[in-house]
């Protein structure tokens, strides 16, 4: 979901020559209106909604994945799509980019599990060993990550340097095997809002016309 914040615009004063304004105290000011200030995400959870994929992974708490990108960039992303690349390692579904944690599955794993945990674990023909660990990361000021698109975010330079620790630990979040976070927009409330947005756009629009009205009645009554 996402968030409008708006800003006042400048203010100038209503006594000015030429003006009928009423000497008051504090002088009268005009408005010249709001400006959307800022666009920022709103990383609230959502619903988690079982696939029983072996490779999905929902977070339940705070923290993000991290994405290695090409040239050395990294991106994060709540999205838990995650999938076994042509040269075995673990990747984002969305985007094809493997995890920053570099975890490699071997071609001869039977199965592979992920647990709450982090641990990638594999059955292997002798046995069942670790192939990596899933870290978690967060921000000081997530709403400060910048969109990339595919679901992931970059940190920006209000973000804040990112916490690294293992699901569950130091106020991390811990994985959800098998489940996907879906989206956390309230469909009822961004219809309310858009309710709220009309009636407010309506109610200003009428204090213009009888503005206007007003002024054309004092206009008349000076000639």
């Amino acid at each position: 979901a996402r968030r409008v914040g708006f800003a006042d615009l400048p203010y100038q004063s209503a006594a000015r020559p030429g003006m009928p304004v009423y000497p008051s105290r504090p002088p009268a000011q005009l408005g010249s209106g709001v400006a959307v200030a800022a666009v920022s995400p709103d990383f609230a959870p959502g619903v988690l909604l079982a696939t029983g994929r072996p490779f999905d992974v929902a977070i339940a708490g705070r923290g993000f994945l991290a994405v290695a990108l090409p040239h050395g960039e990294i991106a994060y992303t709540r999205d838990g799509c995650l999938a076994v690349a042509a040269d075995g390692h673990l990747v984002h579904a969305g985007s094809g980019y493997p995890l920053a944690d570099e975890i490699v599955i071997p071609e001869e794993a039977a199965a592979v599990t992920l647990r709450p945990d982090g641990r990638v674990m594999v059955s292997l023909p002798d046995g069942v060993t670790e192939a990596g660990r899933i870290q978690l990361y967060h921000f000081a000021n997530p709403e400060g990550l910048v969109a990339r698109g595919q679901n992931l975010w970059l940190a920006g330079e209000q973000a804040g340097t990112p916490q690294v620790a293992p699901p569950g630990e130091e106020g991390m979040g811990k994985l959800v095997p098998g489940m996907l976070e879906a989206s956390n927009v309230d469909l009822a409330t961004e219809m309310v809002a858009l309710l709220l947005a009309h009636r407010a756009y309506q109610l200003n629009a009428k204090s213009v016309l009888v503005g206007d009205e007003m002024w054309a009645l004092a206009n008349e009554l000076r000639r």
